[in-house]
């Protein structure tokens, strides 16, 4: 799915290390995407050396230095690491490019589809898939051995919404709401259909969901049930969405956080129809809706 996405940090630097090197930076919110590009000048007379880290896990880069030929190739030897313990190791052959000035890059790549961590000079000559926590992150960096110089320190990430969680303190207690209400637009909701363009989107679960009026004049949309499709896991009481009052009988504006966790909140809608007995969701951007119908209790 494409949505305008909040940009939370962009941090681009090149310095010139003559010591160690250990650069930290902390993440203390959810990421929907992140790039992180680690890139250094390779020695010309011994092994570049450094790691790359997030959260538990870091990854051991030791690489040869440029030979005095293209014809032959360099070795890059990597051990990933979760906490203490290596969980894997292996080795790659590449080419320098620009024997004069050779630099090598580290590159973290991070979205809804995974992670892998790329590494190569002036492109990617390979990629190893990780494992990387968007929901909660709590840092990143990298650390080098001996004189290396920096050519480039970039973190670029675009914020997840924080996930947010119903005030009710069951199930149970927010039907008894619900049921009880004579507000129309409150309700439980399950699964009634879809029109979507697979190209662009696709339907996370047959969800059950519960609108629920909330203290900004709107309606949150409460997650009860439904197989999840993805990695973001959702648990009941979760706050999927929220209904926004618009001038309009019976249309909202919609908030709505996808399956895998990304925020849709722009040209986004919602409309109730059939005496208020179907609820739309509306995402015409990716040419795609949804239906939900009212359950008998309300």
């Amino acid at each position: 799915m494409k949505a305008t996405r909040r940009l939370l940090a962009i941090l681009a630097f090149a310095i010139a290390f003559s010591a160690d090197a250990d650069s930290h930076m902390p993440l203390d919110t959810p990421v929907e995407s992140l790039l992180y590009h680690i890139r250094l000048k390779a020695p010309k007379n011994r092994n570049l050396r450094f790691t790359v880290y997030w959260d538990s896990t870091s990854v051991d880069i030791d690489i040869e230095p440029p030979t005095h030929d293209d014809f032959y190739p360099s070795e890059c030897s990597y051990i990933i690491r979760y906490g203490a313990t290596a969980i894997e190791k292996g080795k790659k052959e590449f080419v320098y490019k620009g024997k004069g000035d050779a630099a090598f890059s580290a590159v973290l790549s991070v979205d809804r589809s995974g992670a892998e961590l790329s590494l190569g000079t002036d492109a990617a000559s390979f990629a190893i898939p990780i494992s990387f926590d968007r929901e909660k992150p709590s840092c990143i960096g990298y650390k080098c051995t001996g004189n290396a110089e920096e050519v480039t320190n970039l973190l670029i990430t675009k914020g997840a919404e924080k996930r947010r969680i119903s005030n009710f303190a069951s199930i149970d207690s927010l039907k008894s709401r619900i049921v009880a209400s004579a507000d129309i637009y409150e309700g439980i909701w399950s699964y009634l259909d879809r029109d979507i363009d697979r190209s662009k989107a696709d339907i996370g679960a047959f969800y059950t969901l519960a609108t629920i009026a909330n203290d900004h004049g709107g309606y949150d949309i409460v997650y009860l049930g439904g197989e999840n499709n993805y990695s973001f896991q959702w648990k009941p009481l979760d706050i999927k969405g929220e209904l926004i009052r618009t001038p309009f009988i019976d249309n909202f504006d919609l908030y709505w956080v996808s399956a895998d966790g990304l925020t849709l909140r722009h040209d986004t809608s919602a409309t109730f129809e059939a005496g208020h007995s179907v609820m739309r969701l509306n995402f015409p951007l990716l040419g795609s809706s949804m239906r939900f119908r009212r359950n008998p209790n309300r």
